[in-house]
């Protein structure tokens, strides 16, 4: 509960890291990483998301909500240097390399 009821994101990763440390044998470990690594999405601090993320995968192999998670924000980095390597490098080069 501490988790859901902290008002930031940052506060709820806090929450999140402690409960994981006091009780690392929990079987509610993997919903507690979970929901730091949405606290991070929402954040938009991807890094910190995935490693949540993963690390929810890691205690429980079938968190289908961390996996989706996880994969959003890979994609969501992918597109971001897409994204910038058409702001930077000129259209041909582009369409060029796509096509190698």
């Amino acid at each position: 509960m501490a988790i859901q009821n902290a008002p930031s994101p940052e506060m709820q990763m806090e929450a999140a890291d402690k409960f994981v440390t006091g009780f690392a044998d929990s079987t509610l470990k993997s919903t507690a990483l979970f929901m730091a690594a949405n606290a991070a999405e929402r954040k938009n601090d991807t890094t910190k998301a995935i490693v949540y993320g993963q690390s929810a995968i890691d205690a429980d192999p079938k968190n289908y909500q961390a996996m989706i998670l996880v994969a959003g924000e890979l994609a969501r980095g992918r597109m971001r240097t897409i994204w910038i390597r058409k702001k930077s490098w000129p259209s041909g080069q582009m369409a060029n390399e796509a096509s190698n």
